[in-house]
């Protein structure tokens, strides 16, 4: 059983361009099990953006919690491989850029309450 799930996003933009994006998931449970689960998908999604410069991965598993963290430096991306990898549906890239905007309408699609610091 699932204890917590803990997501950050924090977000550079400049003009209404995304610069980079930092996203931490984190699940927390007392049940290896769930972990594993949670840990192998984190593996599978991290694997479809092998060799895409510019975007970074990482998965940290402890006694009772693992965090996937992906780091996309908008400014330097290959936007068509992203595209390739991600799809064009459905995605923040407009013109070549990530907006800040449609990001901010996919957020708050799903709950995401967003703070400008």
């Amino acid at each position: 059983m699932l204890k917590d799930v803990e997501l950050r996003y924090t977000l550079k933009y400049n003009s209404g361009n995304i610069l980079e994006l930092v996203s931490v998931q984190k699940v927390i449970s007392d049940k290896q099990d769930s972990l594993t689960v949670y840990e192998d998908a984190y593996k599978d999604i991290a694997d479809n953006y092998n060799g895409l410069d510019y975007y970074e991965t990482s998965i940290v598993r402890d006694g009772n919690s693992v965090s996937y963290t992906a780091v996309i430096n908008y400014e330097k991306i290959n936007i068509n491989k992203l595209l390739s990898i991600e799809g064009a549906e459905d995605n923040i890239i407009k013109n070549g850029k990530a907006k800040l905007s449609l990001w901010l309408d996919l957020a708050s699609k799903v709950g995401t309450v967003c703070e400008e610091v």
